[in-house]
């Protein structure tokens, strides 16, 4: 091979691992984002399932208060 050759294979060849740098830090990037958005997600489920448990338990207080005054009418209506 001669001189001219190499050194155009050589080119050849750091232009091709500078594209895959390239590549590869848009891929981190693109993984980045995504689990940024995976880490965000899963805080939005995780506060609205606070918010739900919450909701049920006063929900089943509120029962447990409404059938202690059906008691209570029942009681004075008998």
């Amino acid at each position: 091979m001669d001189s001219l050759s190499e050194d155009l294979l050589q080119d050849r060849v750091a232009q091709c691992f500078g594209e895959f740098l390239i590549a590869s830090s848009l891929a981190l990037s693109k993984a980045r984002d995504s689990q940024t958005e995976t880490t965000k997600l899963k805080e939005e489920l995780t506060l609205q399932a606070k918010t739900f448990s919450k909701r049920e338990t006063t929900m089943y207080q509120e029962l447990a208060s409404l059938r202690q005054s059906e008691k209570e009418v029942k009681r004075l209506l008998f």
